[in-house]
């Protein structure tokens, strides 16, 4: 694996980004249903970090193989 080819920018932006839209996400939802005793809790750090390992994988791994097929 030549970690050289990682866009590592693209992949740190999109981890910001996937991040934040799940806490504010997870904070509306406690909103709407009026649940605030269990905020940020352990289920929701759990699932924030295998979203976050999801997306992390898959610019390693399958991004430069996705993107050297798809050159312009």
């Amino acid at each position: 694996m030549d970690f050289s080819q990682v866009d590592m920018h693209g992949l740190t932006h999109d981890l910001i980004k996937i991040g934040l839209f799940n806490i504010i996400l997870h904070i509306a939802i406690e909103y709407q249903y009026n649940q605030f005793r269990d905020l940020f809790g352990y289920k929701f750090f759990f699932q924030l970090f295998f979203i976050e390992l999801g997306f992390a994988l898959f610019y390693i791994f399958l991004e430069p193989n996705v993107r050297k097929y798809y050159k312009k």
